[in-house]
């Protein structure tokens, strides 16, 4: 799995966000007006968002045209790094084609169910109006927009905390739109917004984690020598993602649990007191002089008839049992248990790791042990110098003698590490204050802001994926990058 799987990946992961904000939406409206719609019109919410991104894709392939990767425009290599109403307006109108489509599908479909007088699963006749179809299409078009305009962003630009937040608050307002739907159109509005709107909200709540993981990796790398995201840093962060999902689960049960157990609880003990002073004594007394007289085999099967089903029993069990887990932990914490088991349990994780390293040695020698100390190996990355090869660019003052150069160095690394130190060179003579210590980033920003060159953002961002990311290009693209550098070289040292 490469790096360009992973920008797949989280491109599919945005898509699907942006598709659930678009399923409460379609039940609000379509819910009850069609048998089976709740299916139907999810699966079209989805589907719309997805046709959005793949007919920008289609065309964009067709025209030569790439997304961005970091949200830079590169115009010579028909890189595009923000929405442009020139590149979307044919995949925006074979949408509107669709919404068409959709419109007159549906106008005649919904028309003959109500000429043969076709009934909802409640009894309920079927109420043609073309105001249905007509909201199907502005919906089904509105979805394949927003899928349409998430192909030119990579996910760093889609993930700004006002932007997440601004979707959650969406999905709640909408959420809240079909509650109020359901109740005035639906009996049972509870299990149809539980079900029909839990699944959503649940995909919605896990891409929205994803990305948002992701963007946070993306802001702690960026500006540092290692600020392409590798691959091993991807699938960590994937794994805290289905960590943080499986607690968040975890305490939602728990949470039920503890509800669910002091409701049954409190029924329980508010059904013995109203007993006893109705019915604790023969004739019930002066409160229950007026009320039908129960003996306690009566009441005891009334109150698990009524309060502690079979079902309830368990849940009880579990709060108890649940309660008793939380005291342990408490106990555990405040006499310093808990400190030792989780020092034990670190611990024994290293010495797994440390195994599992020896085990590939004694199997194959050659193979490089991987329980090492990732702080340290930052540290030493942070501090490894970015021109390996700057004694051999300080001496080279003419574009001939700087290719002759270039031809006798044996390795690809090699020559682009000594291209990348001439190039500095050339800046530095050019007055810019360039520091022994900057980072390929630092360095990006102060030729950019004394240059205005957009150039140095591409050559930068290739330097980084070749010399400290797990990017291994094809000969094509990294005779492109090098020649890139070259360039730049040979247009500075003339």
């Amino acid at each position: 799995m490469n790096l360009r799987f992973y920008d797949r990946l989280f491109n599919v992961v945005a898509l699907t966000a942006v598709a659930m904000l678009f399923v409460p939406l379609f039940l609000i409206f379509f819910g009850g007006t069609v048998p089976y719609s709740v299916p139907i019109f999810s699966f079209l919410a989805v589907l719309s968002v997805f046709a959005g991104y793949g007919l920008q894709w289609g065309f964009a392939s067709l025209t030569g045209k790439t997304a961005s990767s970091d949200g830079y425009d590169d115009p010579t290599r028909g890189v595009l790094g923000h929405f442009s109403i020139a590149y979307a307006a044919v995949p925006i109108l074979v949408s509107l084609a669709l919404s068409a489509g959709v419109f007159f599908l549906y106008n005649f479909i919904l028309f003959r169910m109500f000429e043969n007088g076709v009934s909802l699963p409640n009894g309920q006749l079927i109420h043609y109006t073309m105001l249905y179809p007509l909201l199907a299409a502005v919906l089904v078009l509105a979805a394949a927009v927003c899928g349409c305009v998430v192909w030119f962003y990579p996910v760093e630009r889609l993930t700004s905390i006002y932007l997440l937040m601004g979707a959650c608050v969406l999905f709640f307002l909408e959420s809240v739109a079909l509650s109020v739907t359901a109740r005035a159109t639906q009996a049972s509005s509870g299990a149809f917004v539980s079900v029909n709107l839990g699944v959503p909200f649940a995909i919605f709540f896990l891409c929205v984690l994803v990305i948002y993981n992701q963007s946070n990796l993306q802001k702690k790398y960026r500006g540092s020598v290692v600020s392409v995201i590798t691959t091993s840093e991807r699938l960590y962060n994937l794994f805290l993602v289905f960590l943080l999902t499986l607690v968040f689960a975890v305490a939602v049960g728990v949470m039920f649990i503890l509800l669910k157990g002091l409701s049954i609880i409190g029924r329980m003990l508010l059904f013995i007191i109203l007993f006893r002073l109705f019915h604790g004594e023969e004739g019930g007394g002066e409160l229950g002089k007026n009320y039908e007289y129960y003996d306690s085999d009566e009441a005891s099967n009334m109150m698990r008839r009524n309060v502690m089903s079979p079902e309830n029993q368990y849940i009880v069990a579990v709060f108890f049992l649940t309660i008793l887990a939380a005291g342990l932990i408490v106990l555990a914490w405040r006499t310093g248990l808990l400190k030792k088991f989780w020092i034990w349990l670190r611990e024994f994780i290293d010495t797994v790791l440390i195994g599992i390293g020896i085990f590939k040695i004694s199997i194959d020698p050659n193979e490089d042990d991987v329980a090492y100390n990732y702080k340290d190996e930052k540290r030493k990355i942070q501090k490894a110098g970015i021109r390996d090869l700057e004694s051999l660019a300080a001496d080279t003052d003419s574009y001939r003698l700087f290719m002759t150069r270039l031809s006798r160095l044996k390795t690809y690394d090699e020559q682009l590490c000594f291209a990348y130190a001439v190039l500095l060179k050339l800046y530095k003579q050019m007055n810019i204050p360039l520091k022994h210590s900057d980072t390929p980033r630092e360095v990006e920003k102060k030729v950019f802001r004394a240059l205005s060159e957009a150039e140095i953002s591409k050559i930068t961002a290739d330097f980084e994926s070749i010399r400290y990311a797990e990017h291994e290009p094809e000969d094509a693209e990294a005779a492109a990058i090098l020649s890139n550098i070259c360039g730049a070289v040979k247009r500075y040292m003339y």
